[in-house]
């Protein structure tokens, strides 16, 4: 019986875990509403009208930049069709060695039907 009067009431147990669970869940909205008005605050784009044309030497610079990059891009692409007609040659090869082992498979086959047509013949 100690241990009885010494556990609460189910009822207020219950209580103190429903205003735990209003008070956090008030707590989560506040939250939500403030992180959904300060999301809504944007920063001002400022555009500038000034003419500020690009100079000859970033122009060149720029020209050079894109003609590395098509270098390296022409780089890649040689040695992806090395690539290629190396894996098409080594597919090649499986095929042939697979229609050979097919082939020979087939030719054992034959045979074999071949004896035994002649033993049931006999």
């Amino acid at each position: 019986m100690i241990f009885a009067e010494a556990t609460p009431d189910a009822q207020s147990f219950l209580q103190f875990w429903l205003a735990i669970s209003l008070i956090s869940s008030v707590g989560a909205a506040v939250v939500g509403i403030a992180a959904f008005f300060n999301a809504r605050r944007s920063q001002k784009r400022e555009i500038s009208f000034s003419r500020e044309f690009a100079t000859q030497d970033e122009l060149l610079h720029v020209v050079k930049d894109l003609q590395r990059v098509e270098g390296e891009i022409e780089k890649v692409r040689t040695e992806m069709k090395q690539d290629r007609q190396v894996i098409m040659a080594a597919a090649d090869a499986r095929h042939e060695k697979t229609w050979e082992r097919f082939d020979r498979l087939m030719d054992s086959v034959t045979r074999l039907s071949d004896r035994i047509s002649t033993s049931r013949a006999k």
